[in-house]
């Protein structure tokens, strides 16, 4: 439970750094402004607050599908992961300003626009072409840095920062009638977001005040009322006076497409069709260089991982049963060893925490920070306790409610093996128990063993007893059967 927030979890904290301030709540959505271990600045949100193993399968299909979506002008989804507070997805965070502050400045010419608008359009044309509807399109949606000219689109669906509801203004007329929606539902939230940015108001009704009879018929194709007549981001951009083509692969000339193409037959020709006409040489087997000899009882490190067929004419010089591949090598990065140098300082630091532990006001947080602050020391030193470190080891085994909180979190993986016998959940707290305990450092092997089962062990009556066990004489028949 107390590590159910995201203030509070302290795998949250190992992988990312954020303070209070960034965590931000709108309406049922949790966000996290934080940087990654790698020092990109990212997006984190909560889209799960259950066991991740409760997660709906739509849920789960929804995020799968998410994840395969990636645009340059799309806030991509980097990945998804559990945690205590729940399961969170990295997104990449846009730069810049939202589109909405930079239209407080006032209405924008069409050259303006032409900096950001195309694309926005890329990106929703993007979506339509792998079958998806952002859906999602007001000027909150768009990020534009005018130092670079990035535009940027936040993420939508399950990922969206925050929930929209029907677009306001910039919802089509199917979306406030709950009718089913379409690639030109965001035509329709393109021309008012157009119109937006041409008159300061988005409102469709204020079509009448442009103007300009091309940019005029372009936005009133745009915010047709039929969505089977409404025309296409690139059609309304053309209206405003874009020139290039709306994507890239366009820009070729059409009128040198033919010859083109033509040259490009006649060289498949040349290569491949001309060879096959030719006289075929007779077959050379090349000379063999460099082979190694095949080494003599060589000694087998594993069972094949099916049956073996023998072949004369094959010298097996190297093979799985020989060289079995490695298991995979652990993801898990424990706190980095202090430099020696900063040892007497995060003394005095976790001397400050226990002080403060004392006044209960964050007790359990002021004991995790001591632990891992004392376990990065022993990692330093090699588990040589000496000195001043020494000193503070005694202090903290007499501070009986940083042992009970200690023992609190062993329990926790205790039960899941022991009770529960949860072996692929015991991962999550062996990796909290791992940051505060120099001694964990079993967390490879129970990330190579998820699947394995548990079988609690316990000595039988015909087991030789321990010294602890033995019964006194007056007792025998009492301690074998309890034996």
């Amino acid at each position: 439970p107390d590590q159910s927030s995201p203030q509070q979890d302290p795998l949250l904290q190992q992988s990312y750094q954020y303070g209070p301030e960034s965590i931000q709540q709108y309406g049922s959505h949790t966000l996290i402004f934080a940087r990654n271990v790698q020092g990109e600045e990212v997006v984190l949100k909560r889209v799960w607050e259950e066991h991740p193993d409760q997660m709906s399968e739509q849920m789960r299909s929804k995020l799968s599908i998410m994840g395969q979506i990636a645009h340059p002008n799309l806030a991509k989804m980097n990945g998804l992961f559990a945690s205590h507070s729940g399961c969170w997805v990295e997104l990449e965070r846009p730069f810049g300003m939202r589109l909405t502050h930079m239209l407080q400045q006032g209405p924008q010419t069409p050259a303006q626009i032409l900096e950001w608008a195309p694309g926005v359009a890329r990106a929703l044309t993007s979506l339509h072409e792998q079958g998806q509807v952002y859906n999602n399109l007001t000027t909150d949606a768009i990020w534009f840095d005018p130092q670079n000219g990035e535009v940027k689109l936040e993420p939508f669906d399950v990922l969206t920062f925050e929930e929209r509801g029907n677009l306001g203004p910039f919802g089509s007329p199917e979306l406030h009638r709950e009718l089913p929606l379409g690639p030109s539902s965001d035509y329709f939230s393109f021309g008012v977001l157009l119109l937006s940015a041409l008159l300061g108001v988005a409102d469709p009704s204020q079509l009448s005040r442009i103007e300009d009879k091309k940019i005029h018929k372009a936005l009133s194709k745009a915010l047709d009322l039929n969505a089977k007549k409404r025309a296409k981001p690139a059609v309304v951009l053309r209206g405003l006076g874009m020139k290039s083509p709306l994507n890239e692969e366009d820009r070729f000339d059409r009128r040198i497409m033919l010859p083109a193409i033509v040259i490009a037959v006649l060289l498949l020709l040349a290569v491949f069709v001309g060879p096959a006409l030719m006289p075929k040489p007779p077959a050379v087997i090349p000379p063999q260089l460099n082979v190694p000899d095949v080494p003599e009882a060589r000694a087998t490190k594993a069972n094949a991982p099916g049956e073996l067929v023998s072949d004369e004419r094959v010298d097996v010089i190297n093979s799985f049963i020989y060289e079995p591949p490695q298991a995979p090598a652990s993801t898990t990065v424990l706190l980095e060893p202090l430099p020696e140098e900063e040892i007497p300082a995060t003394l005095e630091e976790i001397a400050t925490l226990l002080e403060s532990a004392k006044k209960y006001q964050s007790q359990k947080k002021d004991y995790r920070k001591a632990l891992e602050k004392f376990a990065r020391i022993v990692r330093t030193t090699g588990g040589k306790l000496e000195g001043d470190v020494k000193k503070m080891h005694i202090t903290m085994l007499e501070d009986s409610g940083l042992q009970k909180w200690r023992a609190e979190q062993l329990k926790v993986v205790e039960s899941r093996l022991l009770d529960e016998k949860q072996f692929g959940k015991v991962l999550i707290p062996y990796q909290i128990l791992s940051l505060i305990d120099p001694g964990a450092n079993a967390t490879q092997f129970f990330e190579r063993n998820s699947n394995v089962k548990v079988l609690t062990v316990t000595r039988g009556q015909g087991s030789a007893p321990s010294q602890n066990d033995e019964p006194d004489d007056d007792d025998d028949d009492d301690q074998e059967d309890e034996d």
